[in-house]
């Protein structure tokens, strides 16, 4: 059954690559700037939180990234993704929530739901023109009030104003959600990190999430597929702030002006996507269950 989920899960990205085939690509200004690996260094510890929000034997109290302590956590990691927040006297507050569960078919079904309806009332505030994935949406909801209220709690008990949000695949999906919820409700200084981002919303959404969340980086490994899904022939799009790992370069990685800029990872054909790289590695961190250490959390 995990295979066929697999294969499922690869089949709706193919037929979504093939799709978008036929529909070219909005050109967006600006020149890629590279990124020397002293700088990169400042995504490996968000990249750390991403990843360990796979882990199942994860509880309030687990101990991550050297100095971080879950405070709070939530989901099954089939029918409801997980997600914690947690307390780190380095970082500050971090919301981390796990990417897509291959083989549960409720996590694989939110990461191909290509209908776009209009926002909730809790994200009105981004437009009445916006639009976003129904799948992403919906899964967002199961825990978006909770995780904005222990945010709230966490900040203010330990006197706070740095917030850090990551995700992984549609994990990284709902941590934009939650950013975007947060920047209405919360005034702190918020920085997003997310790995392997699909496409959320439309134009509209994209252009609102450069306004309201504008410390935000989605970084793109090599030849994944994922962050070109779903396809903009069904009116999706990203928003900016790409950093595109680009393995053949000299470079460790580019700073991607404006949104789908088209020297970056838009510059893929489809014909060399590799699912692997959605995994990573993100500056030496590999996303997934597999990396975590029963003893470790």
């Amino acid at each position: 059954m995990f295979r066929f989920r697999q294969l499922f899960s690869l089949f709706g990205i193919l037929a979504f690559v093939a799709y978008t085939l036929a529909f070219p690509l909005k050109p967006r200004d600006g020149a890629p700037v590279a990124i020397s690996s002293a700088q990169t260094k400042q995504y490996i510890i968000p990249a750390q939180f991403a990843s360990s929000a796979y882990c199942t034997t994860l509880k309030r109290g687990s101990i991550l990234a050297e100095d971080a302590k879950i405070l709070y956590y939530a989901g099954d990691g089939r029918k409801i993704q997980r997600v914690y927040v947690a307390h780190s006297p380095s970082q500050g507050i971090i919301v981390a929530y796990q990417g897509t569960n291959t083989s549960s078919i409720h996590s694989i079904e939110d990461d191909i739901e290509p209908v776009r309806k209009h926002v909730d009332s809790r994200l009105a505030f981004l437009g009445k023109d916006v639009k976003i994935s129904d799948g992403f949406q919906d899964q967002w909801l199961l825990t978006a009030d909770k995780v904005l209220n222990e945010t709230k709690k966490a900040l203010k008990q330990y006197h706070h104003s740095n917030l850090l949000v990551v995700g992984h695949s549609l994990g990284a999906a709902l941590a934009l959600l939650t950013s975007a919820y947060i920047s209405n409700n919360i005034n702190a200084t918020l920085q997003t990190v997310l790995f392997g981002l699909p496409r959320v919303g439309n134009d509209e959404f994209a252009n609102a999430i450069d306004k309201y969340v504008p410390d935000q980086n989605h970084i793109v490994n090599y030849h994944d597929p994922v962050p070109h899904l779903p396809g903009k022939s069904l009116g999706f799009q990203s928003p900016s702030g790409e950093i595109w790992i680009n393995h053949n370069g000299s470079y460790s990685a580019l700073r991607c002006p404006g949104q789908e800029n088209p020297q970056c990872s838009d510059s893929v054909p489809f014909y060399e996507y590799d699912v692997d790289n959605h995994l990573g590695p993100y500056f030496g961190i590999y996303m997934g269950s597999h990396n975590c250490s029963a003893s470790r959390y």
